[in-house]
C-alpha cells in the first residue's frame, strides 16, 4: 500500500475523471488531500475512502451533491483524520532524517 497517490492514479483507480475529483474538492469540505508548493495533490487512504463513499452516493444511490454532502456531514469528520494524518506523517518524516543523521554519525563507513 503507498502512502501518497497523485490524482490521475485516484482518477484512474476510481474510475472518474481528475476533473471530477477537484470539483468535488470544492463541494465537500471534508475532501482536503495535501498539496504541494508545485500545486500537485497528494491523496491519501482516507481521501481515497471518503471519494469512494462520494462516488456510493453520487452513482449508485442517486444523491445530489447537496445531499451527498448532508449525509457526509453527519458521519465522522474524515477531514479531522485526515488532517490527523497529515501532521503524523510530518513528524515521522522529521524523525526519520533525525534518525538518519544520527545513523550516519555512529558508522564511519556510511557518515563519510
Amino acid at each position: 500500500m503507498k502512502l501518497y497517490y497523485s490524482i490521475g492514479e485516484v482518477a484512474e483507480l476510481l474510475q472518474v475523471k481528475a476533473s471530477t475529483l477537484r470539483h468535488w474538492e470544492k463541494e465537500f469540505p471534508q475532501l482536503r488531500p495535501q498539496k504541494l508548493r508545485s500545486g500537485e495533490r497528494r491523496y491519501i487512504e482516507a481521501d481515497i475512502i471518503l471519494l469512494k463513499e462520494i462516488i456510493n452516493l453520487r452513482h449508485e444511490k442517486g444523491f445530489t451533491i447537496d445531499g451527498s454532502r448532508k449525509v457526509l456531514s453527519q458521519k465522522v469528520p474524515i477531514e479531522i483524520q485526515s488532517d490527523q494524518l497529515h501532521l503524523i506523517e510530518q513528524q515521522l518524516n522529521t524523525m526519520k532524517v533525525q534518525l538518519e543523521k544520527l545513523r550516519k554519525s555512529i558508522d564511519p563507513i556510511e557518515g563519510k
